[in-house]
């Protein structure tokens, strides 16, 4: 394989990747986001449990 063959396919695979990273983050975001808020209301209710 020539490189200017493989320089083709990497420009051929690179929105693939891009596409796929952009599907990481959501992903990510679906999973960190409700944990998050879980995270916050159990501070919440940990204060109200044993704080003021």
């Amino acid at each position: 394989m020539s490189a200017q063959e493989e320089t083709a396919q990497d420009m051929t695979a690179q929105p693939d990747q891009v596409r796929r990273r952009g599907l990481l983050v959501l992903v990510w975001l679906w999973v960190a986001a409700p944990f998050g808020y879980g995270v916050y209301e159990l501070a919440l209710k940990l204060r109200q449990l044993f704080g003021n």
